[in-house]
């Protein structure tokens, strides 16, 4: 098992190095005796994607949607990252969990409309990752807001019938919910 590097190469520490050798790729691989682990100082900083690139959905006025799914991957596992949330439009109706991971991983967007009147909002995500080039990948994030259905009155049972003679005892009486 090799062993990246998710911390600056200042704070690494070895417990009796006894190996150096580069790979083809340039990357210095150092053999920690130890700590049963070779440790791998890459030759450029990693690089991470986050999928899908965009987001889109449409709710209804008052309610909250169903939550979106984003993943965080790169070639090296356990890489740090950071997600945030921003509204351009319409305040906070945004928001990311988990605010933080490593890869490979994932982020639920969630959006809450509860608050919003019927329009198109617009808003991001960004992932940032501060040891991978580019450090941040941005996922925007497109929200339309319908009007909630027209208020209706149910009534039921639809229809109560009562009888009664003339001059007798008043019928039981019924129940209608509207």
């Amino acid at each position: 098992h090799g062993y990246s590097s998710r911390v600056r190469e200042i704070r690494a520490r070895f417990s009796s190095p006894n190996g150096v050798v580069f790979d083809t790729a340039g990357n210095l691989l150092i053999a920690d005796q130890y700590n049963h682990r070779v440790r791998a100082v890459l030759a450029a900083a990693a690089s991470f994607s986050v999928t899908p690139d965009s987001l889109s959905a449409s709710v209804t006025a008052g309610t909250q949607g169903a939550p979106l799914s984003l993943t965080v991957v790169s070639a090296i596992s356990g890489l740090k990252w950071l997600a945030r949330a921003f509204t351009q439009t319409g305040g906070n109706w945004l928001s990311v969990t988990p605010a933080a991971g490593v890869v490979p991983g994932g982020i639920e967007a969630r959006i809450d409309a509860r608050a919003l009147v019927p329009s198109e909002y617009t808003g991001t995500i960004t992932v940032e990752s501060p040891l991978a080039a580019p450090m941040q990948r941005t996922v925007a994030v497109r929200l339309t807001v319908a009007p909630p259905p027209p208020a209706a009155l149910a009534v039921e049972p639809g229809s109560l019938v009562f009888e009664a003679a003339d001059g007798g005892a008043n019928p039981p009486f019924g129940r209608l919910l509207i």
